[in-house]
């Protein structure tokens, strides 16, 4: 059997990104997630959304 991967990467950092990330956290990914976006800058979070979502990420 093969040991869980202890980095994740996932390409899109719109809602859906953030919502692959969340997932992952919930179902106990602790390690390393790195996030790909095509937008310039570092992620931000929206005002405008409920809560944050950066936030949520860290395990």
């Amino acid at each position: 059997m093969t040991a869980a991967p202890d980095r994740g990467v996932i390409v899109g950092a719109s809602e859906a990104g953030l919502a692959a990330a969340e997932t992952l956290r919930r179902s106990g990914h602790t390690g390393t997630l790195t996030l790909i976006d095509d937008e310039p800058g570092p992620l931000t979070t929206d005002p405008a959304v409920e809560g944050d979502p950066l936030r949520r990420l860290s395990p």
